[in-house]
């Protein structure tokens, strides 16, 4: 394979994103025999590309929160900190390099090519993107349907995933800072299979009419639900051990503020609206608010559903404060 953009970690995957009834689902692929990574062809490749390759990284800073809290909670017995080894301190090596990504060197394109390799690898690795993959991509695959259904191109996927991290981050602290685990009544923490496929055909109606794309979200997500229901001692024990929970789930996430600072300086777009096409707070809202209902993976976006979060007030702050740290 001739890498011909530093655009996207998917280049080292077995694993491949497509379109499923217009949802975007990641189907096995084989490894390339060879990727060629030719500094002189990224450095010359369109600048948004670059741009979007390190977006499509920062999303570490919530996939691995996420699938850290998945596997405390049992739906995930795969996971291992080797992705977070193997990647190293993501946002201390891109601020230590964004001078020469911004400027578009041979330095800047060699390191952020070695760490897109990485990415793609520790996907490989895990046998699942869930590394590299978690709320933020969720909200980014919703804001492509909405797309998809509307006939309107996609937004570059690493960029808008940066941006949809961002949203992650805020919602992270927020989670981290204010969740109380005396405050949850766990029979009220786990909906029936009848309530949630109410509630998929429900928000997917109204983008795609036909129930196509609700049907191929309900099969997936139900996995899940079934899941959540099957792992009641662990929940239980994660309500326990929530202090030594989120002290690990803050290792790795980080502020919003420091996503900005990295974003800032290779001086990539810092709202949704400067995105191509531009996306609204109504088209962000709707993915925050149903992101997770489309996939079998749990993220922070499930907790808030299954912990009786007062979302549509927790969006509102998300929003507000994200629009607050990208015009500072």
């Amino acid at each position: 394979m001739y890498q011909t953009a530093n655009s996207v970690s998917a280049y080292t995957s077995n694993m491949a994103p497509t379109f499923i009834d217009g949802v975007k689902r990641t189907l096995p692929s084989r490894y390339p025999d060879a990727l060629i990574c030719d500094l002189e062809t990224l450095c010359d490749a369109p600048r948004e590309m670059t741009v979007a390759g390190v977006g499509d990284l920062l999303a570490a800073f919530v996939s691995f929160p996420d699938w850290y809290l998945a596997h405390r909670l049992g739906l995930d017995a795969d996971y291992t900190e080797f992705p977070q080894s193997l990647m190293g301190p993501l946002d201390e090596i891109f601020l230590a390099e964004a001078e020469s990504i911004r400027a578009g060197s041979l330095e800047g394109m060699a390191v952020l090519a070695k760490l897109i390799s990485l990415g793609g690898l520790a996907m490989s690795l895990a046998h699942a993107t869930t590394p590299m993959s978690g709320f933020e991509h969720v909200m980014s695959h919703i804001l492509d349907l909405l797309a998809e259904q509307t006939k309107r191109p996609l937004a570059q996927h690493g960029t808008q995933v940066a941006l949809a991290s961002l949203i992650g981050a805020e919602t992270y602290r927020r989670f981290l800072t204010e969740f109380e685990p005396a405050e949850v009544t766990p029979d009220q923490c786990c909906p029936s299979a009848e309530v949630m496929k109410e509630r998929v055909e429900k928000a997917f109606a109204s983008v795609d009419p036909t129930g196509k794309a609700a049907a191929e979200c309900w099969a997936d997500y139900r996995i899940k639900l079934e899941g959540w229901h099957a792992h009641r001692a662990e929940f239980a024990a994660f309500l326990k051990d929530w202090p030594e929970i989120r002290s690990r789930a803050e290792r790795f996430a980080r502020p919003p503020e420091r996503l900005v600072e990295i974003l800032r300086a290779i001086e990539a777009p810092l709202k949704f609206t400067e995105l191509t096409p531009p996306a609204t707070e109504a088209q962000v809202k709707y993915a925050f608010l149903n992101a997770s209902l489309m996939r079998k993976r749990l993220t922070i976006g499930d907790l808030l559903i299954f912990f009786n979060w007062d979302r549509e007030t927790l969006w509102r702050e998300v929003w507000r404060a994200s629009e607050t740290v990208a015009n500072e």
